[in-house]
């Protein structure tokens, strides 16, 4: 409820929230965009006003009354194929203008991208199911879950925002190789322009995504499952290398070189894991292998037999070795 005006009558109904603004008038109009692939615009009508509000009336004793500005929107000429946009916000920031008031509307105006992000975190990356008891721990984990979710997000959106951009923008060169590397392999390659949404189609076929003449650009979901599988991908090229420990011994410095450029591959591995595990709705299967502690000791992983047991197990490396395979393609 609202303090009513003072020359109000007690029967009217005055003390309504909206029924005050409803007496301001229009302050100006604003253009926003509907959406759809035909980038549909509207055009909106706009007033606000402050309020002072009450609580409600059980509770007026322990809340003191607020001054709240209503802004209200409402499309002009809206088409009759939908709904006309009547949006009706509520704030306690301070609108003193038309450009503040439209400030809070292109605020209003991103929720369902806040959403979606929210969808990331929690369905993806799962959030929710995190066991931390501390809120110092869960505060860390957050953090690194909203650089992830933020990322899949970006590159997303990017793909949509400019398709003819770069992939150097938004993609890494490591998974720009494997992708590259992945296409080379097929009889026939699907990476016929460098674009963005061209190798972003890629990620997301490898998540799922049919790529169908009708079907709706990538969502989110497909493109965190492509960017897992494309993870899988990279870590098997990453250890893939034909060196093997004693070749450069004969060498100046070689095998002292050899051992540090594994301990690198050993880290980077460790980290690619990590991450893989932060950005799917489950641990990968990498995770579940006896191979796992070598990864995070440096001494056991360079091994000459621990390393052959590792390529006999993984099905990451055999899935790279066969796309080494000659005559071998894949559709």
């Amino acid at each position: 409820m609202a303090e009513p005006p003072s020359n109000a009558s007690p029967t009217n109904a005055a003390h309504r929230v909206f029924a005050q603004p409803a007496a301001v008038p229009w302050s100006g109009r604003h253009r926003v965009a509907v959406g759809g692939e035909d980038g549909e615009t509207a055009f909106l009508q706009i007033k606000f006003a402050s309020v002072k509000t009450l609580p409600p009336i059980g509770k007026q004793k322990r809340y003191a009354p607020q001054t709240l500005v209503y802004i209200h929107a409402l499309e002009v000429d809206p088409p009759s194929n939908r709904d006309p946009i009547d949006w009706k916000l509520v704030t306690n920031l301070p609108v003193d203008d038309l450009a503040a008031a439209v400030e809070k509307l292109d605020w209003y105006a991103l929720r369902w991208k806040v959403e979606v992000f929210h969808k990331i975190m929690k369905s993806g990356c799962r959030a929710e199911d995190a066991r931390l008891q501390t809120a110092e721990r869960l505060v860390k984990l957050l953090a690194l879950i909203s650089v992830v979710s933020w990322r899949i997000f970006w590159i997303t959106m990017s793909a949509r925002a400019q398709p003819d951009a770069r992939p150097e923008t938004v993609l890494t060169p490591a998974e720009i190789e494997t992708l590259d590397r992945i296409d080379a392999a097929r009889s026939k390659p699907r990476i016929l322009r460098g674009t963005l949404a061209t190798y972003l189609l890629q990620i997301a076929m490898l998540g799922g995504y049919l790529a169908r003449t009708r079907d709706h650009p990538p969502g989110n979901i497909v493109v965190w499952r492509g960017l897992t599988k494309l993870q899988d991908v990279a870590f098997g090229i990453a250890i893939g290398s034909p060196r093997r420990c004693g070749q450069l011994k004969a060498s100046s410095g070689g095998y002292h070189q050899h051992q540090r450029s594994l301990r690198s591959i050993s880290s980077s591995v460790l980290a690619t894991t990590i991450s893989a595990t932060l950005t799917v709705p489950f641990l990968p299967t990498l995770l579940f292998r006896k191979w796992a502690v070598l990864i995070i000791s440096p001494s056991m992983y360079l091994h000459r037999r621990a390393r052959a047991a590792w390529f006999r197990t993984s099905r990451v490396t055999t899935f790279i070795s066969r796309l080494h395979e000659p005559g071998l393609a894949f559709g």
